[in-house]
């Protein structure tokens, strides 16, 4: 991720988490993504 990108991202409302310092909000996100490649959530 370019810093340009991270910059607008978190000017749209995205909030930078650290896989290091928020290991459980991290898994959560990827659990997400993964239903959501298996087309189990929006």
């Amino acid at each position: 991720m370019t810093a340009e990108l991270r910059a607008r991202a978190i000017e749209l409302g995205a909030v930078p988490i650290s896989r290091h310092r928020d290991r459980a909000q991290m898994r959560a996100v990827i659990a997400n993504a993964r239903r959501q490649g298996r087309r189990e959530a929006p």
